[in-house]
């Protein structure tokens, strides 16, 4: 995740704990991300499950990064904040830019500063098959 030079979450760690297949991730006040424990059940990754942590690290990541007072506030309900709908949009852009390699994508009302180079996210899991163990079949 150093490719965002916007994110700067204030977490001790990433936890896991049990949520609902609908939930991917959470962050506590204090900035601490807490993602489904299905996923620490996993012991290599298919690109399907790999985008999917990278999407919940990354949306988590965001709200770590907000102050407290802006997570608390996203907390209350499934109302959709502004600043919410700015981390699922930029989300939205930077997965879009990774799989098409493009800069040039409109960007909107984004969370955060995308950088200038489209993250590439096919070859983040290569690496990651490459040395997980569990992926050497």
């Amino acid at each position: 995740m150093n490719s965002f030079g916007d994110l700067s979450p204030r977490t001790s760690g990433v936890y896991f704990k049990d949520m609902s297949p609908r939930e991917g991730g959470e962050t506590s006040a204090n900035g601490d991300i807490t993602v489904a424990s299905r996923f620490a059940q996993i012991s290599c990754f298919t690109f399907e499950q790999y985008e999917e942590v990278f999407g919940v690290l990354f949306h988590e990541m965001m709200h770590s990064t907000d102050n407290a007072i802006t997570v608390l506030h996203e907390g209350f309900g499934d109302q959709k904040t502004r600043n919410h709908s700015r981390i699922y949009d930029r989300g939205a852009y930077e997965l879009l830019r990774s799989f098409t390699g493009r800069n040039d994508i409109p960007r909107g009302d984004l969370w955060g500063n995308p950088g200038n180079k489209p993250v590439d996210i096919r070859k983040m899991y290569e690496k990651y098959r490459s040395r997980t163990k569990a992926c050497k079949c």
